[in-house]
């Protein structure tokens, strides 16, 4: 029992530490090959998956930075409006000064009037030189009240006109802090949903970059595989554009330095046997040429002759063709071709391999 629990336990480990058993059973060239198609297609899947998340991390940084100008521009807001109360206040404080003053004015006036003698009617008309300064006399207390209370009565309408806008102020100020602390509250949800994003973004990096990793341990194993039986580069084999753009087109219609261009130069040049793309565009692969060959007249089958053409067309999405050079007793046979090996920038270059078993390619066949 605890052999098998520490038999699961490794196994557990090895999961969780990368190891695919897929790399290590991988024998051909052809398993090799889907297994590559397959990692391309999950590397291209979590690329699409990388870039949808980045563009919500930038959505949200978008957002989260248009939040904090609204919190800015609120609070400028409430900033202005504590100062408009901070003044309302001062002008509310002056005119109670005011009034006080004019309270004080009106006491005072009451008080000289209430001290002194009272006369009566007859008195005041007995200590008047004419009946002008008799009346000028009780206009002139009638007067001096009414202007004090109607100076008071102002001011109080004005006092109480400032107290309505310092609560209309206070009112603002009250729902401009509301709406500030809405925005903060949607800026620290941002900032989760955010943090939740660049987690998420960073686990599909760890991801792709774990699988391109298997990706390129995938593609050592398939070069390791087409080195068995060794090959040497170094040479053009003769063909016409070996330095020429790979974006260029040859006569027989196939791009230069791939391994089509090799195989059709090779048989139309140095063999003078007609051979050109005669499918639609990107119909013309490699893994198609058995099909180009019953088209254009020639054979296809299983045994190897100099001078044949060797399809396999299980290798990567458009398989590959090279030129049978040599046909040896111990069933392997030599080849030259383009585009197996390739130069610094990427581009395909001339190879010849001897003793190589072409069942390693997974499926072919000869064109003679």
């Amino acid at each position: 029992m605890i052999r098998k629990i520490h038999f699961l336990f490794l196994i557990a480990v090895l999961a969780a530490s990368g190891f695919h058993t897929e790399v290590a059973r991988a024998d051909s060239l052809e398993d090799l090959s889907r297994q590559i198609q397959e990692k391309q297609a999950q590397l291209d899947a979590q690329k699409r998956n990388i870039r949808t998340i980045q563009d919500m991390v930038n959505a949200l940084d978008a957002q989260a930075r248009l939040t904090q100008q609204e919190i800015d521009v609120t609070n400028n807001k409430i900033a202005e409006t504590i100062q408009s109360i901070d003044n309302t206040e001062k002008q509310i404080a002056q005119k109670q000064k005011e009034l006080d003053i004019q309270k004080e004015n009106l006491f005072e006036t009451m008080r000289v009037m209430y001290e002194t003698p009272q006369e009566s009617t007859v008195e005041i008309i007995v200590g008047s030189n004419s009946l002008s300064e008799i009346v000028d006399r009780s206009q002139y207390v009638e007067s001096l009240n009414y202007q004090i209370e109607t100076t008071m009565n102002v001011i109080m309408q004005l006092k109480a006109q400032l107290e309505d806008q310092r609560n209309q102020l206070e009112k603002e100020k009250s729902d401009l802090e509301n709406q500030k602390n809405t925005l903060i509250d949607k800026k620290r949800n941002l900032e989760i949903q955010q943090a939740e994003k660049a987690r998420l973004l960073s686990q599909a990096q760890n991801s792709f970059n774990q699988a391109l990793a298997e990706k390129d341990a995938l593609s050592a194993r398939m070069q390791s595989l087409l080195s068995r039986g060794g090959y040497t580069t170094g040479a053009t084999g003769g063909y016409w554009w070996a330095n020429a753009d790979p974006n260029g087109v040859d006569p027989w219609r196939f791009y230069y330095r791939q391994c089509t261009s090799y195989a059709a130069w090779y048989w139309n040049i140095i063999l003078h046997k007609e051979w050109y793309a005669v499918l639609p565009a990107g119909q013309n692969n490699a893994n198609h040429w058995p099909i180009l060959a019953q088209m254009q007249g020639y054979r296809v089958s299983s045994t190897p002759e100099v001078h044949d053409i060797i399809s396999w067309t299980a290798i990567s999405t458009t398989g590959h063709v090279a030129i049978v050079e040599a046909v040896n007793s111990d069933g392997t046979i030599d080849i030259s071709d383009y585009n197996w090996a390739r130069d610094a920038y990427g581009n395909g270059i001339y190879a010849y391999h001897s003793h190589l078993d072409p069942s390693i390619l997974g499926p072919y066949a000869y064109i003679h």
